[in-house]
């Protein structure tokens, strides 16, 4: 299987909060001044710099060299429309999606349904409809099995190679943008079949 891991770090809140310019810019001088993030390669999406190593959990010296802890690159994303993440995960590898009432799992038909509905729809207008409690709910609502947000604005960490980050580094971008972070997987399979059904799912 041929994965690329990528994670966001998207507020927590599910006010869905953009923050200022000025707090933006808090943000990539903290990465720079650290060495964090490198030279800016496109408009928003930065290199990664020399010692992006510090972003990541102690326990990835268990599994790594510090030079193999790195990523690809860093993007500053704003959008005016509030977004599920992860954004383009591959349907298989949510493994479980179910109802927070009952617990039942959600359909993959149902889940792939409603995948392509907050598209273009606003996320709070996809309703889901358990067939085993008979319960309507928000397409927010939903329990995924992993940290997933709503959001207007993240930072996308593209092909990182360990998946937890240090807890004082996600505590430092949230003070510079004044509100709490999650900080969500996102793992792109490019070999995957999109119509396979995924583990947890019936």
């Amino acid at each position: 299987m041929n994965a690329v891991l990528n994670l966001y770090l998207a507020p927590k809140s599910g006010k869905s909060p953009i923050p200022s310019d000025a707090a933006i810019e808090g943000c990539l001088s903290y990465l720079r001044d650290r060495g964090i993030i490198g030279p800016e390669i496109s408009p928003s999406e930065y290199s990664a710099g020399p010692t992006a190593a510090r972003i990541f959990h102690p326990d990835a010296e268990n599994y790594y060299v510090p030079a193999e802890l790195t990523f690809e690159s860093l993007t500053v994303q704003t959008v005016k429309k509030v977004t599920f993440l992860p954004e383009a995960q591959d349907l298989h590898e949510f493994h479980s999606v179910t109802c927070p009432i009952c617990e039942d799992d959600m359909d993959v038909s149902a889940f792939k349904d409603a995948l392509n509905r907050i598209v273009y729809f606003p996320v709070d207008a996809v309703l889901y409809d358990c067939p085993s409690c008979q319960s309507e709910m928000t397409f927010r609502e939903l329990s995924f099995g992993q940290n997933v947000a709503f959001a207007r604005f993240w930072f996308h960490l593209e092909g990182v190679a360990f998946g937890r980050l240090q807890t004082q580094f996600v505590d430092a971008m949230a003070k510079q943008l004044g509100f709490s972070l999650i900080v969500v997987p996102e793992v792109i399979d490019d070999q995957a079949d999109a119509w396979a059904s995924p583990p947890g799912f019936r």
